[in-house]
């Protein structure tokens, strides 16, 4: 259960700021208006003119304090939200894990059969829960503006090892492909950012894209080294496909299948290609999968290096 959410911030304030403020400087600004429609001398221009500049000043004041209050009430709701959703999704693989590691532990599995899926399902909740690890730490690193070393790599080589542990996970090995375009040139890249990319893209064509084959393909794109994941799920509607990129958004078709997660992987995935001076785009439609690219110049490129 989500805990109940106390604004920082009385609800009265906007308002007693919009009756003791915003009140009267409307009424002033009436005032200045009618002085310089009925100016008899010219000092009654000067009045006039200085009514409705005090009044404009106290206007865009009073604006400007709820709008930072406002702001202020909304960050903290998201906050709230963010720690009781991210809770939530570290308890459901805690749980899970436990509660196989208490069964394993107390002899209750026999037979070498049940033994395996156990083992099975405890990996693939560590799984689970490591990859959560991973999306809380890069959105910590994207928060605060810190990256690591960034070095130029050949493609081939790091998607290859990115997609190791995917190729050796019963359930994804089976279905995975991967293409890789000979002569790729180098891309100068923070490894551990464009692994958690990569895996991230991975794990939702997983997660989203139904039993079908997943489709992981390296090649160049209009100068650009373009990193591509397709999957042959439901797709996503048009007017979903700019939100989902946001931090904390996800579409409407992952709630209503109750499909777990925090929101990040995406907001993370642009995260990365934006800091390298690249692109993420989305090809998609329902009833046709989807196709995530993370287009990266190539080494040299914009980065000082020759």
């Amino acid at each position: 259960m989500r805990p109940a959410f106390k604004p920082p911030i009385n609800r009265a304030v906007p308002w007693l700021i919009f009756g003791a403020v915003l009140m009267p400087a409307l009424a002033t600004t009436v005032v200045g208006i009618v002085i310089l429609a009925l100016w008899s001398v010219p000092r009654d221009i000067v009045l006039g003119v200085l009514t409705l500049v005090f009044s404009a000043f106290a206007l865009a004041g009073s604006i400007l304090a709820v709008t930072m209050l406002w702001r202020q009430h909304r960050l903290a709701r998201m906050q709230a939200e963010f720690v009781a959703h991210v809770s939530h999704e570290l308890r459901t693989p805690l749980a899970s894990i436990r509660m196989y590691v208490d069964t394993l532990r107390l002899g209750r599995v026999t037979s070498p059969r049940e033994t395996e899926e156990f083992l099975g399902a405890l990996a693939r909740e560590t799984a689970r829960l490591s990859a959560l690890v991973e999306q809380l730490l890069g959105f910590r690193a994207a928060s605060l503006g810190t990256a690591g070393p960034r070095e130029a790599v050949v493609p081939a080589d790091l998607l290859r090892e990115t997609l190791e542990p995917f190729r050796h996970d019963p359930s994804v090995g089976v279905r995975l492909t991967i293409t890789i375009e000979p002569g790729l040139p180098g891309v100068l890249v923070d490894r551990e950012a464009f692994r958690g990319a990569i895996a991230n893209l991975v794990r939702n064509a997983v997660a989203y894209g139904g039993d079908g084959e997943i489709a992981v393909t390296a090649r160049l794109v209009e100068g650009r080294v373009s990193f591509e994941v397709r999957d042959r799920g439901p797709g996503i509607p048009q007017d979903e496909q700019r939100r989902i990129f946001k931090r904390f958004e996800r579409g409407s078709a992952t709630a209503d299948r109750g499909i777990p997660g925090l929101g990040l992987g995406l907001a993370l995935v642009k995260q990365f290609a934006d800091a390298h001076g690249g692109q993420v785009t989305l090809d998609s439609a329902p009833g046709r999968g989807s196709t995530f690219a993370i287009g990266l110049p190539p080494a040299g490129e914009g980065d000082g290096t020759s």
